[in-house]
């Protein structure tokens, strides 16, 4: 048993910054609040026990980050990084580059020390590129840099690579003329995005080169979480690539004393349809089948959560958009609206009450399918609504907003996006115009309609900070220093909100997580400042003091 005092203790209970509720004191049983009120209460009840002073730091409900992906973030922390923006990770700190020139430079340093001390058959893979800041990319611009080993150009969305020619040739395809007639593949340029991408990542010799990493990555992906303070993490697309790999990585990694968080997985609606031969009826018994089978108290399979694709990436500007793109190219459908129907309504029907649904849905165009296809199923199979999640939700308008509303859905956002790429998506020339780019993430639509908002990274498409997503959603500004439709913007406390109880909701665990309450998981976040007493500039900036899981204290290491 633990009592916590002596600090500001923010239990999240209650609907404003006005209403919510402290406490003086908080006390753990086995890995669970048994008391939260005043202190000389506590100390006349439980007398004897573990104290654990505060020293005036603030302690809220642990923080949850509720859509990343571990497979692939393991993957790309064993990458090497030239990323239009700064990253500091266990592995070392990787500076940001901005320009054509400056991403030519870097890449080109890689490849000239990979000539002399790598082998022809050792990939050099590389992560981070975006057109937006680093010019165009293609297996030529790649040749042009006279590598000796074979190169891949890794996008910053993952949803994308380029490789160069001795990686094309390098590569054993199980079926080349099939992958070559694939619509989301340019052979000629090298280029394979969404479901080329997919088909890519099934060729067997490609694995190979990839999947090494993402054994080599996972302890610094668990790093990362424990160091940002989080107690609980969504994966939300399991498996994201290889059921078997995912499953062994997860046991290893996750399943450990000396893991300080939990992972809710969402199983993957077309991965699992792949494996079932694409029978969704077959591919449902299979997830259920995983959650028996795998989960335990610390990674849990859901039975009846299921992840779905919509549209293409944001960070690819592949999401699909209702008056398009500057440039004329289009969108892509991961899942063409037609067959997400056919897909959503075989889990919106299974028995006993059906699975929530998350979808990834980035563009308004891609919204408005997603709507019309969940009010269709309403209309057809009335439910209880069991919490169907937009998840990214990049653009969207007041008009849909009303309607996510009205159709009860919730909605998991992403708010880096317009950090990152509000301004170089404003370009008349290659963006979605002025206007749409200042209002990405306009979240100020859904807090007014009472819509169950969080906030999540995607991790790597953010970092995994929680205290910086608060802080994009609240503040509104760019990466180039400039505050964007502020009238769109959330509360200080409506940004806690999306980073615990609100998080917790989407995941469906608030009934023992989200909140500091008797009878909830002691997952607690101890900072050094109390977010809603601090400037709202200064949020992304209060250092994490140590995070507290099922009762055990793990102390930040900076």
């Amino acid at each position: 048993m633990s009592l916590y005092y002596g600090g500001r203790i923010l239990t999240m209970v209650g609907e404003t910054r006005e209403t919510v509720k402290y406490v003086e004191a908080v006390v753990e049983k086995d890995g669970k609040i048994t008391f939260a009120g005043s202190l000389s209460h506590a100390k006349r009840i439980f007398r004897g026990i573990n104290e654990v002073n505060l020293e005036g730091r603030t302690m809220m409900p642990g923080h949850i980050d509720p859509h990343l992906h571990p497979s692939m973030a393991s993957l790309i922390l064993k990458m090497d990084f030239i990323t239009p923006f700064d990253w500091d990770l266990p592995n070392g700190k990787f500076p940001g580059v901005r320009t054509e020139q400056g991403y030519r430079d870097r890449l080109t340093k890689l490849i000239t020390q990979r000539n002399y001390v790598s082998s022809r058959q050792d990939f050099l893979i590389t992560w981070g590129y975006h057109p937006s800041f680093h010019g165009k990319m293609a297996k030529g611009v790649i040749d042009q840099l006279k590598p000796l080993v074979p190169v891949v150009v890794w996008h910053r969305s993952f949803h994308e690579v380029y490789l160069g020619t001795i990686a094309l040739e390098q590569l054993k395809y199980d079926d080349l003329d099939e992958l070559k007639k694939n619509p989301q593949v340019e052979w000629d340029s090298g280029h394979f995005f969404e479901m080329g991408l997919d088909a890519l990542l099934s060729t067997t010799s490609f694995k190979d080169h990839v999947f090494p990493l993402m054994e080599e990555g996972y302890k610094d992906l668990v790093q990362v979480i424990h160091q940002n303070g989080i107690t609980t993490v969504g994966d939300l697309e399991f498996p994201l690539i290889d059921l078997d790999l995912e499953k062994s990585m997860a046991s290893k990694n996750l399943k450990s004393k000396d893991v300080f968080f939990s992972t809710y997985c969402v199983c993957s609606a077309r991965n699992f349809s792949k494996i079932a031969g694409k029978d969704h009826e077959k591919a449902k018994t299979l997830i259920q089948d995983l959650a028996k089978e795998f989960s335990d108290d610390q990674v849990i399979v859901y039975k009846d959560h299921v992840k779905a694709l919509c549209d293409g990436a944001f960070f690819s500007q592949l999401m699909q958009m209702e008056d398009g793109y500057s440039d004329g190219h289009s969108g892509q459908w991961i899942t063409e609206p037609d067959e997400l129907a056919k897909l959503m309504e075989v889990y919106w029907n299974s028995k006993p009450k059906g699975f929530q649904i998350h979808v990834h849905t980035n563009g308004d165009l891609g919204m408005a399918k997603l709507l019309e296809i969940v009010e269709h199923l309403k209309t057809m199979y009335p439910r209880k609504d069991r919490g169907t999640t937009v998840e990214h939700a990049g653009y969207f308008t007041k008009k849909q907003a009303d309607k996510i509303a009205e159709l009860g859905l919730r909605v998991s956002a992403a708010p880096y996006y317009l950090h990152t790429l509000a301004e170089k998506y404003s370009s008349e020339k290659e963006g979605i115009g002025k206007a749409r780019a200042e209002a990405m993430s306009p979240l100020r639509w859904l807090f007014d309609n009472g819509v169950v908002t969080a906030l999540h990274s995607d991790f790597t498409m953010a970092p995994s900070k929680p205290l910086l997503l608060a802080w994009c959603a609240v503040n509104r500004v760019t990466a180039e220093g400039n505050c964007f439709r502020k009238d769109l913007a959330i509360t200080p406390y409506e940004g806690l909100l999306g980073i615990t109880k609100n998080a917790a909701i989407i995941l469906g665990t608030d009934d023992i997580m989200g909140t500091i309450e008797e009878g909830k998981l002691a997952n607690f976040t101890i900072l050094e400042k109390d977010p809603l007493e601090v400037e709202p500039m200064e949020i992304k900036d209060i250092k994490i003091y140590a995070s507290v899981y099922k009762g055990r204290m793990n102390s930040i290491r900076t």
